[in-house]
């Protein structure tokens, strides 16, 4: 858990809290929205312990980045290298 509180994690997180507000909307919104825009991802697992949460969490779903948005968002969390095709 220690290594989620590092300073560059939570630079990262402030991050996205900017874009968020830039759309309005909760923080959490835009990276399960990102989360969900990769075709080979099926669904995101998140966690909840309030009804209002849920809700805000279903939200993401309906919610459209911009090529921008996308942009900053994969800058800040670049992922692993892509499998080889086969």
């Amino acid at each position: 858990m220690q290594q989620l509180l590092q300073k560059e994690v939570l630079e990262r997180v402030d991050q996205v809290v900017v874009i968020a507000r830039e759309l309005d909307v909760s923080p959490a919104q835009p990276a399960l929205a990102w989360c969900l825009r990769e075709e080979s991802v099926a669904s995101v697992i998140v966690g909840a312990t309030r009804a209002e949460q849920v809700v805000d969490n279903v939200a993401a779903a309906e919610i459209e980045l911009d090529e921008h948005v996308l942009e900053r968002l994969d800058a800040l969390f670049p992922g692993p290298p892509p499998l080889p095709q086969q």
